[in-house]
């Protein structure tokens, strides 16, 4: 519960513009999603997308296509294979555009990195 209205707060923040803490917020919560669920887990990518999209709208472009190469990566080697439990690539590409506010998950961006 307590990730859930972490994350009903940064995206309050963000509406407000809020960047930075907004951003704080979301560091919080991906290291919670890394620890229960780990680096590999859906939850993790969505949070570690959201995170990305707060640093592009504060002009962190390099930290935040970082972040994003590094989700894709993850989401591309571990949750491609296992489709038998809904994380195929479609669920992956999906959970990670919805994640990402407004802003659509840049996979071209990822990819040509």
């Amino acid at each position: 519960m307590r990730v859930d209205l972490l994350t009903t707060l940064a995206e309050i923040l963000f509406e407000q513009r809020d960047l930075e803490r907004a951003v704080a917020i979301h560091r919080e919560i991906l290291e919670h999603s890394v620890r229960h669920s780990g680096a590999n887990h859906p939850s993790a990518l969505a949070v570690q997308a959201d995170l990305a999209a707060v640093l592009f709208e504060l002009g962190k472009d390099e930290e935040a296509a970082a972040l994003e190469r590094e989700a894709f990566e993850i989401a591309r080697t571990h949750l491609r294979a296992p489709r038998r439990f809904g994380f195929g690539e479609q669920a992956v590409h999906r959970r990670l555009d919805v994640a990402s506010y407004r802003r659509p998950f840049r996979w071209d961006a990822a990819k040509a990195c």
